[in-house]
């Protein structure tokens, strides 16, 4: 069993929180305190959990993509082009095939979604542009976060 951000506080005599702003190279953590927390880390084998510490940061490092047919040439080759370009400045991506209307309002209408994605990009959905930026709360040019 792997060791946990907790296991390396308590082992520091540290809060998780200053465990995690050590381990980021954030400020306001001691040099002494930070050689304890990376000595603790290394003596525990801990590794940092991606997700969590996107979580801890605000951001999920997920962008949502949209795509109404999954199994076309075109929409394919914009999904792995995209892809490429997302996962190169550490991205990844959260595929929606939405084939048909009523896909369409169940992904609209998917209030949980806004936390799952720090952004959005729909390729060629038959949905007004007011629906899409709604979904993020966006302004009235339709940006996102």
């Amino acid at each position: 069993m792997s060791a946990s951000i907790g296991d390396v506080a308590q082992l520091a005599g540290v809060s998780v929180a200053t465990v995690s702003r050590a381990i980021r190279g954030l400020p306001n953590v001691s040099p002494a305190t930070r050689d304890r927390v990376l000595k603790a880390a290394a003596e525990l084998q801990y590794v940092a959990h991606p997700h969590a510490s996107r979580l801890a940061a605000g951001r999920t490092m997920t962008v949502g993509m949209a795509v109404p047919l999954l199994t076309q040439w075109f929409f394919t080759q914009v999904v792995a082009g995209s892809e490429a370009v997302l996962a190169a400045n550490g991205y990844d991506v959260l595929l929606y095939g939405v084939p048909d209307e009523g896909a369409m309002r169940r992904f609209a209408d998917d209030t949980h979604f806004s936390n799952r994605v720090d952004g959005l990009i729909g390729v060629d959905l038959p949905m007004p542009a007011h629906d899409l930026a709604g979904m993020f709360g966006a302004g009235p040019q339709g940006t996102v976060r």
